[in-house]
């Protein structure tokens, strides 16, 4: 079974790759997830600095690599050339051996940004240059956060659900919070618990590096405007108590204000399924559209199983007679 996490050396020599054929921006991607898995390798810190531009970066990974094998030679190199204004060695696009010197020229790494700042190795690496092989870092929840963020935007979800199909006639408000919550948060929860499965595994076809834990917290990043879309409810609720959620006859003036409110909701629920893309692109570090194809696979994923299901149950059902 592949584990959740790939090994820091597969991570580094897959970073290799990256830099012999030339993708700066997603060896530093897979270089910064190494150093991530496995911080006290001094070779990853000096892979690392060969994949950025920054002098102010080069010189910190230079340093930590230095820090944990004192006698690296290649890295007392980098920092000397350093010292005098002239660009950190970086290791070679042709060989990855077991000591972490370089041969053979040394190719211009890809920029990373102009701040100065080296962003920390131990969060996703960004991205500057290249909108196909990479994706700015950004921030993802931690897991009770998470899970907050997942049932409150199932509970929004199912207050939605409830309000467009009318279900609100004949039942008194306090019935539909206690059915909306108690039927939102197991849903809000086991979508983020799906999602993040079905999602690790298509991210990563696609070339992505998170793991279930990071693709969950990318998506909950989704359940944001349907959890925000609960104070609009409240409001609509405080204002137009009785047809709101379906029951009793609106006016001209509530119509109005209801379509308003919609149009609102509508809104929201794009903005969603955007961030529903790019919290998995985040997760993975990969581009929105590579994002949006593991979106495509995993809903071929869900559709194809539910046909062989259903097919099965319908071949079963005929040859039993039913």
């Amino acid at each position: 079974m592949r584990q959740d996490n790939p090994p820091a050396d597969e991570l580094l020599a897959q970073g290799a790759a990256a830099m012999r054929s030339g993708e700066r921006a997603r060896a530093r991607q897979l270089l910064a997830a190494a150093v991530r898995a496995d911080p006290r390798n001094a070779q990853t810190w000096f892979w690392l600095s060969g994949a950025l531009d920054d002098p102010a970066q080069q010189r910190e990974c230079l340093e930590r690599a230095l820090a944990l094998d004192p006698e690296y030679a290649a890295a007392q190199h980098g920092l000397e050339d350093l010292r005098v204004g002239s660009d950190a060695p970086h290791p070679s696009p042709h060989s990855l051996s077991g000591s972490g010197e370089s041969d053979g020229p040394h190719p211009q790494p890809h920029s990373l940004s102009g701040s100065g700042e080296l962003d920390d190795p131990l969060s996703p690496a960004q991205g500057a240059g290249s909108k196909d092989e990479s994706h700015p870092a950004e921030f993802l929840p931690s897991p009770l956060v998470t899970l907050l963020l997942g049932a409150l935007g199932g509970i929004g979800v199912a207050f939605d659900w409830v309000a467009w199909r009318g279900l609100g006639a004949g039942a008194s408000l306090g019935a539909i919070l206690v059915v909306v919550v108690l039927a939102g948060v197991p849903l809000g929860i086991s979508a983020l618990v799906l999602g993040g499965v079905l999602l690790r595994m298509t991210g990563r076809g696609l070339g992505g590096v998170g793991d279930t834990g990071a693709v969950r917290a990318g998506l909950s990043w989704a359940a944001i405007p349907p959890a925000s879309g609960l104070l609009l409810w409240a409001g609509q609720v405080a204002l137009m108590p009785t047809v709101s959620l379906g029951a009793g006859a609106a006016t001209h003036k509530q119509s109005l204000a209801i379509s308003v409110f919609w149009a609102v909701h509508g809104l929201l629920i794009l903005y969603s399924a955007y961030l529903a893309i790019a919290g998995v692109a985040a997760a993975h570090q990969i581009s929105r559209w590579r994002a949006v194809a593991a979106w495509l696979m995993a809903a071929l994923l869900v559709l194809g199983t539910m046909a062989v299901t259903f097919t099965g149950s319908a071949l079963l059902i005929s040859l039993r007679g039913g």
